[in-house]
């Protein structure tokens, strides 16, 4: 009948209640989480990578803001941009040495968010197996670009061409993405290529798509 109070640090807390009715006693635990929710989160370095190159993100798991001072039980959700979804624990993140990865294979090209363009964007939710989301999720973006190639095709049938005969080399090479191009397909415009024919420099620093040799 009686009430009772205390001040109740950032922490957890198992919290035993007892009834006694003559010699029957019956005890309840209740959990009480009481926590701060940290969610310090950014990129290791760039936050630009090629298609299927391996990003990394921080995470703080060792200073007084660290997420090591949340409610052990949390669990980190984390949404890539590209569709999938990620959970990692407490125990996973610092065995990685706070860090957590993740490998693109799709190109960010043509993706608009929060003003942002060319991006995925990538959110950290702490979550509570009781509580579901906790504190507002933390946003970070990426750049992912499709790699430039290099690739041409010659004019001669089967790869053989007559001694003294013109030969075309077209450029069928890819000049990759700029992720700070605006268009919509991302194409790198400021490509240039050098061409070699049996190891000698022949056109070079050209936006130029094919070359006639005489072989």
């Amino acid at each position: 009948t009686t009430g009772g109070s205390f001040p109740a640090a950032a922490t957890n807390y198992t919290i035993y209640v007892t009834t006694t009715n003559g010699s029957v006693v019956g005890t309840h635990a209740y959990m009480l989480i009481n926590n701060v929710t940290n969610t310090n989160f950014g990129t290791s370095g760039t936050s630009t990578v090629c298609l299927g190159g391996e990003l990394t993100f921080t995470v703080d798991v060792t200073s007084p803001t660290g997420i090591q001072n949340n409610f052990p039980g949390d669990y980190y959700s984390v949404s890539w941009g590209d569709g999938s979804v990620e959970n990692f624990t407490l125990c996973q993140i610092i065995a990685e040495g706070g860090k957590i990865t993740h490998i693109y294979n799709q190109s960010s090209c043509g993706k608009s968010i929060n003003g942002q363009n060319n991006v995925f964007k990538v959110d950290l939710q702490p979550e509570s197996p009781y509580c579901t989301a906790i504190a507002s999720p933390v946003t970070s973006y990426a750049k992912v670009s499709t790699p430039p190639v290099n690739a041409f095709n010659a004019s001669a049938a089967g790869g053989h061409a007559c001694t003294n005969s013109t030969v075309t080399f077209t450029n069928n090479s890819y000049p990759g993405e700029d992720p700070n191009n605006t268009n919509g397909n991302c194409a790198f415009t400021g490509a240039l290529y050098a061409w070699y024919i049996n190891g000698t420099l022949v056109q070079a620093l050209e936006h130029i798509l094919s070359e006639k040799a005489i072989v």
